[in-house]
C-alpha cells in the first residue's frame, strides 16, 4: 500500500522546499504588521514577494483548478469581473471607484494570489509529508518549521498589542523612554490601531486556536503542550481584548467558544462516560452563565427594547443622520438613548431599506452607506453602518457580496467535508486537519465580525479575502491528494 501511494506521489509536481518557507515568513511579517500604520512598504513586499512564489506554484498545481474545490476561485475571478463592470457603467463616482480598483481592489487581488498559492504549498507540504517515505525526518522538520512560522505570525499582533501594553503603563516607572510607535495611542494620534482592526485580527487567532484544541481532542490528546499553548494564545487575545475595552470582542469569544462547545457535545456526548457528561453539562452551563452575565453587565442590554423603538421611528427622531451633531432622543423610559444600541439599530434599518432601491451598490467599499444616504438627506453625516455585511452590500452591490459569500461559504464546506483519509497514520492525519483547520476556524470568526462590527474598509478586506483563498486552495491540493490515492488504491488493492 505504500508503494501505491508512493507511486502517486511521485507523479505529482513537487514544490522546492525554500519556496515554501519564503512563503511562510512572508505570511509571518505580514500578519504581524498588516494592520499597522507607517508599514505600507513592508506590507507591499511581502505580499509582491508571497504572489510571485505563489505563481510559480500556481502554474506548477494548474490542473488542480479544474476539481469542484476549486469553484470558489472561479467565484473570486467572477468578482473582479463584476467590480470592473460596475467600475466602467455603474459608477457614481468614478475618479473615487477608479482610485479605490486601482489601491484596495488591486492588493486584494494581489492577496489573493498569496493566499492561492500558499494555501498549495501547505497542501502539498502535507502530503508529501504522508507519502515521502524516502526522507521522512526531512518532511516532518520542514513541516514543523511552517507551522512554527505560521503561528509567530499569528500570535504577533497580541504580542505587540502586549508589549505596546506594557510600554506604554510600566516604560516610565522603569525609566525607559519609549518611541511613539511602541506606546498605545488614541483615535487622534498617527500610530493609532483601531480597536476593528484588533478584533479583525485577534479574534480570528483566537477561532484557530480554540479549532485546534479540537483538533487534539479528536486524537485522543485533550492533555498536551500544543494545546496549553492554545490556551496561552486565547488568553493573550482575552487580555487585548480587556485592555482595549473591546467589549464585543468578549461576546464574539463565547459565541465561538459555544460553537466549538456545541461540536465536542454533538460528537462525544454520548458515547462519554457518565462523568464526562456531568463535566461536559457544567462547562455549558458555565459558558451560558458567562454569556447572561455579559449581557446584563453590558448597558447597551439594559434599554436596548425601549432604544429599539425609537430606532425604528426614523421619521419622528432623525437624529440617527446627524452622527450626534443634533444630540439623541429620549426613550419611553423618559431617558436618553443609548447610543449605540439607537445608531446601530437605525442605521441597520435605514441601511436594509436602501439595498433593494440600490441593489447595484454606489461602487465605493468604504462608506458608501453615508454616500447612499446623502442622495435622500444631504445634510447628512453618515459614513458608515455598524455592519460589515450591510456595508459591503450597499457598497459593491448584492452580486458582488453574494459572489465573496459564495465562495467564502464553500471554502469553509470544502475543509470541513474533507474526512482523514483510511490510509492516513494518525500522526499525518493529525497534521492534515490541524492545517484545514486553520482556514476554516479563521473563517468562521471573521465572518461573524462582519456582521456587526464596520470593518468593509482597506486591510480587512485583504485579510478576508485573503483566508478565502487560503482555506480554498488547501482544500484544492489535499482533496486532490485523497481523491487520486484512492484511484491508486483501488487500482492496486494489494
Amino acid at each position: 500500500m505504500s508503494q501505491t501511494i508512493q507511486a502517486y506521489q511521485n507523479q505529482q509536481p513537487t514544490i522546492p522546499a525554500w519556496v515554501v518557507v519564503v512563503q511562510s515568513i512572508c505570511f509571518a511579517i505580514l500578519y504581524a504588521v498588516w494592520m499597522l500604520p507607517k508599514t505600507i512598504f513592508l506590507r507591499n513586499t511581502c505580499l509582491g514577494i508571497g504572489a510571485a512564489l505563489s505563481l510559480f506554484v500556481i502554474f506548477r498545481y494548474r490542473k488542480s483548478f479544474l476539481s469542484k474545490c476549486a469553484l470558489p476561485v472561479y467565484l473570486l475571478i467572477a468578482l473582479f469581473a463584476w467590480l470592473v463592470f460596475h467600475l466602467l457603467f455603474l459608477s457614481n463616482d468614478y475618479p473615487a471607484q477608479y482610485r479605490e480598483f486601482t489601491s484596495v481592489w488591486k492588493n486584494c487581488a494581489i492577496a489573493i494570489l498569496f493566499g492561492l498559492g500558499f494555501g498549495i504549498s501547505l497542501a502539498s507540504l502535507v502530503s508529501h509529508s504522508v507519502a515521502n517515505s524516502s526522507t521522512p525526518k526531512a518532511n516532518s522538520k520542514m513541516s514543523q518549521i511552517v507551522w512554527v512560522l505560521i503561528w509567530l505570525g499569528l500570535i504577533a499582533p497580541e504580542l505587540i498589542f502586549i508589549i505596546k501594553w506594557v510600554l506604554t503603563n510600566q516604560g516610565p516607572a522603569w525609566g525607559i523612554v519609549v518611541p511613539d510607535y511602541w506606546k498605545l495611542w488614541t483615535s487622534s494620534a498617527p500610530y493609532y490601531v483601531a480597536k476593528i482592526d484588533y478584533v479583525c485580527f485577534c479574534l480570528p487567532v483566537l477561532a484557530i486556536a480554540l479549532g485546534q484544541i479540537k483538533v487534539q481532542i479528536d486524537q485522543g490528546r485533550l492533555l498536551s503542550w500544543a494545546n496549553g499553548f492554545y490556551i496561552c494564545v486565547v488568553g493573550s487575545v482575552l487580555f487585548v481584548f480587556a485592555k482595549w475595552q473591546i467589549f464585543n470582542g468578549f461576546i464574539y469569544v463565547l459565541l465561538i467558544t459555544a460553537i466549538l462547545a456545541g461540536m465536542l457535545v454533538w460528537k462525544y456526548f454520548k458515547k462519554a462516560s457518565s462523568s464526562k457528561q456531568i463535566i461536559a453539562i457544567i462547562f455549558i452551563c458555565a459558558l451560558a452563565a458567562s454569556l447572561m452575565y455579559q449581557v446584563k453587565t453590558d448597558s447597551h442590554f439594559e434599554t436596548f427594547v425601549a432604544d429599539a423603538k425609537v430606532a425604528l421611528d426614523g421619521e419622528k427622531y432623525p437624529q440617527w443622520k446627524y452622527d450626534g451633531t443634533q444630540g439623541y432622543p429620549n426613550n419611553e423610559l423618559g431617558r436618553q438613548v443609548n447610543v449605540s444600541n439607537y445608531e446601530r439599530v437605525s442605521w441597520f434599518i435605514h441601511g436594509v431599506e436602501l439595498i433593494p432601491r440600490y441593489p447595484q451598490g454606489y461602487g465605493l467599499l468604504h462608506r458608501s452607506f453615508g454616500r447612499l444616504v446623502k442622495m435622500d438627506y444631504p445634510d447628512s453625516k453618515m459614513h458608515q453602518s455598524h455592519s460589515g455585511w450591510l456595508d459591503l452590500t450597499l457598497g459593491i452591490g448584492i452580486v458582488g457580496v453574494a459572489l465573496i459569500l459564495g465562495a467564502m461559504l464553500l471554502a469553509m464546506r470544502n475543509c470541513s467535508r474533507l474526512q482523514i483519509h483510511a490510509l492516513m497514520p494518525e500522526k499525518d492525519a493529525l497534521n492534515r486537519n490541524a492545517h484545514l483547520n486553520i482556514a476554516w476556524w479563521a473563517l468562521l470568526g471573521l465572518g461573524l465580525i462582519w456582521c456587526t462590527t464596520e470593518i468593509s474598509q482597506k486591510v480587512n478586506m485583504e485579510v478576508l479575502l485573503f483566508w478565502v483563498a487560503l482555506a480554498t486552495a488547501m482544500s484544492m491540493g489535499i482533496s486532490k491528494t485523497i481523491g487520486s490515492s484512492e484511484k491508486h488504491q483501488n487500482a492496486n488493492p494489494k
